[in-house]
C-alpha cells in the first residue's frame, strides 16, 4: 500500500503501478524541472534543500538560489528529447497532462521575446515575475495532487503539441542562459542568489508556527564562478545545445568557436591554477560569509573550496574532447592527468585517482599538488569515457541500414603513437585493437590519419580483411559476441 514520505513506485488508487514509455517519462522530467526555473528565468531553484553536485554550498537553498548547471542539463535533455522523440505522442497520467496544459498555456501567455519596453526581471509586475509566480502556483497544486495515489487515467499529448512545447522550453532556456551570461560579463556562471526586496505578511503561519509572507520582488546576486558551470555548459553544447551568447555579444558563432571562447575564458580566470596547471573547483570565495555553506569553513585549496576536484576537472576536460577542442585537450592533460604528474608531488601512485588535490591556493606550499582520499568512482568513470572517445571516436555501436555497425575514428595526438607508429588498446575487455600509423600523424585536424583497412583475427584463427573504417552486420555482431580477438587497423 501507499506509505506517505516513503520511496515508492508510483501507484494508482487501485494499487496498480503507473506505467508509461521512456519518451513520456523523460517528457515529464523536462516538464517538472522546467517548472522550477527561478524568478529571473535563469537557474533551477534548489527546492530539495541541496545545491546539486557541490553540496558544500548548502546555504544556497535558503537564499532562493538558482543553479545554472541544472539549467544546462535541462537544456541538454530537452534538446535530446526534441531530436529523438519530437515526432511521437506523449502518454502520461491525466494529472500530469493537466499540469502540462497549465504550464503550456502560461508559455503562450508570456511568449518570448518580451514586448518592446516590457521589464524582464524578478519584481512584481514584470513578465518574468508574473510567469514565475503563476508556474510556481501550478507546480505546487500539482504536487498536492500527485503526492497521493493517482486516478488511473492515461491522457495523450499529440506529437505536434509536444514538439511545440519542447520548442518553447528550449527558447526560454536559451533566453535564460543568455541573460545569465550578461550578468557575468559573458562568462559561464554557476549560481545566483535572490534576496527579497519587499514582502507582505499574510497573517497566517505554517505548521511550525512560522509566518507566511508574499514576496513582491527579488534582487539577484552573483557568486564567484565554479568550474561546474563551464563543464556542464560545454557538455550541453556537445549534446546539441545552442551557442548561447550574452546580449552584448550578439554576433553569431559556430559551436566550436563558442566552445573555444569558453575554454579561453576559463584559462584566463582564477579557475586555472597556474602553478599546478590544473583546474580548480572555484574562484576565491573569501568574500562570501558562512551563510553560503560549510564550504566557507574549509581552508582555501582544500575540498570543494578552490581545490582540484578530479571528478569535476575531468568533466571539464571531457567536455573539451566532446566539443572537438582536441589541441586544447591534449595540451591540458599533460599536467591535468594524474598519470602525467610527478609521483613525489602527487604523494601516491599515479595509477590511482584521488578525490581532490590541494591547489596552490592552500596556505601550506608543502601540500600543493598532493592527492587526498583515494577515489575509484566518478573521476575514474570520466577517465574511461575520455579513453573510449580518444581511442574509438564519438560513438561506439550504432544502427546502419537496420544492422549494428561501428566506425573506428580515434582522436589521438601524434604523441600517443610509438616510434614504430602503433597505438594499441583493448576493446570490450577481449579484443586487442592496434592502430598502424607509420607517419605518426594526429588522427584529428587537417591532414589527419584515418583508418583505411582492417585485419580481423577470429577466435578460430581465421584472418578477415575489411576495407574502410567500419564494421557492420555480421562482423559487428561477431565483435560484440567475443568472436574477434584482434583488429589491426591501417591508417593513412
Amino acid at each position: 500500500g501507499f506509505v506517505p514520505g516513503a520511496t515508492n513506485w508510483k501507484r494508482n488508487a487501485d494499487g496498480s503501478f503507473v506505467e508509461t514509455d521512456l519518451a513520456s517519462k523523460l517528457f515529464a522530467l523536462v516538464l517538472s524541472k522546467f517548472s522550477t526555473l527561478d524568478s529571473y528565468g535563469m537557474g533551477i531553484e534548489m527546492e530539495g534543500g541541496k545545491p546539486g553536485w557541490n553540496d558544500a554550498m548548502n546555504g544556497l537553498p535558503a537564499m532562493f538560489a538558482g543553479s545554472m548547471p541544472e539549467t544546462f542539463e535541462l537544456r541538454r535533455l530537452a534538446g535530446f528529447l526534441k531530436e529523438n522523440a519530437g515526432g511521437r505522442k506523449i502518454s502520461l497520467p491525466s494529472e500530469t497532462v493537466a499540469f502540462f496544459e497549465k504550464v503550456n498555456d502560461l508559455l503562450k501567455k508570456y511568449p518570448l521575446p518580451l514586448p518592446a519596453g516590457e521589464e524582464a526581471d524578478g519584481n512584481e509586475g514584470s513578465a518574468d515575475y508574473e510567469y514565475w509566480n503563476a508556474v510556481a502556483t501550478a507546480r505546487e497544486e500539482y504536487r498536492e495532487i500527485i503526492y497521493k495515489p493517482l486516478g488511473g487515467k492515461i491522457s495523450t499529448i499529440s506529437a505536434a503539441e509536444a514538439g511545440e512545447f519542447l520548442d518553447a522550453v528550449i527558447r526560454r532556456l536559451d533566453a535564460g542562459i543568455a541573460k545569465s551570461r550578461s550578468l557575468t560579463d559573458g562568462g559561464i556562471p554557476t549560481y545566483f542568489t535572490y534576496e527579497p526586496t519587499s514582502y507582505e505578511e499574510l497573517g497566517t503561519c505554517d505548521e511550525r508556527g512560522r509566518k507566511c509572507v508574499k514576496v513582491h520582488g527579488f534582487r539577484v546576486g552573483t557568486l564567484p564562478r565554479f568550474l561546474e558551470g563551464p563543464a556542464r555548459y560545454l557538455s550541453m553544447k556537445a549534446q546539441g545545445g545552442a551557442c548561447v551568447k550574452a546580449p552584448e555579444h550578439d554576433e553569431t558563432e559556430n559551436a566550436e568557436k563558442d566552445a573555444l571562447s569558453v575554454y579561453e575564458d576559463v584559462m584566463k580566470s582564477s579557475l586555472y591554477d597556474r602553478k599546478l596547471k590544473m583546474f580548480k573547483t572555484s574562484e576565491s570565495i573569501e568574500d562570501l560569509s558562512l551563510a553560503y555553506g560549510r564550504i566557507r569553513a574549509f581552508t582555501p585549496g582544500w575540498l570543494e573550496r578552490e581545490s582540484i576536484f578530479l571528478h569535476m576537472e575531468y568533466k571539464f576536460l571531457y567536455a573539451l574532447l566532446k566539443n572537438g577542442l582536441y589541441r586544447e585537450f591534449y595540451e591540458a592533460i599533460k599536467t591535468a592527468f594524474i598519470p602525467f604528474m610527478d609521483p613525489k608531488v602527487y604523494g601516491r601512485s599515479i595509477l590511482e585517482n584521488s578525490s581532490f588535490i590541494a591547489s596552490s591556493a592552500n596556505p601550506d606550499p608543502r601540500v600543493h599538488g598532493r592527492g587526498f582520499v583515494a577515489r575509484l568512482s566518478g573521476s575514474t568513470t570520466e577517465v574511461l569515457s575520455m579513453w573510449m572517445h580518444m581511442f574509438m571516436g564519438e560513438r561506439m555501436f550504432y544502427v546502419k541500414d537496420g544492422e549494428p555497425a561501428l566506425t573506428f575514428a580515434p582522436r589521438l595526438d601524434a604523441d600517443f603513437f610509438t616510434e614504430a607508429g602503433t597505438a594499441a588498446w583493448t576493446f570490450m575487455g577481449q579484443c586487442r585493437v592496434v592502430y598502424h600509423n607509420p607517419e605518426r600523424k594526429a588522427t584529428f585536424g587537417d591532414n589527419a590519419a584515418k583508418v583505411v583497412s582492417m585485419k580481423l583475427l577470429t577466435t578460430h584463427g581465421e584472418v578477415i580483411e575489411v576495407k574502410g573504417d567500419t564494421l557492420s552486420g555480421e562482423y559487428a555482431n561477431r565483435l560484440r559476441d567475443g568472436g574477434i580477438v584482434r583488429i589491426d587497423a591501417v591508417m593513412e
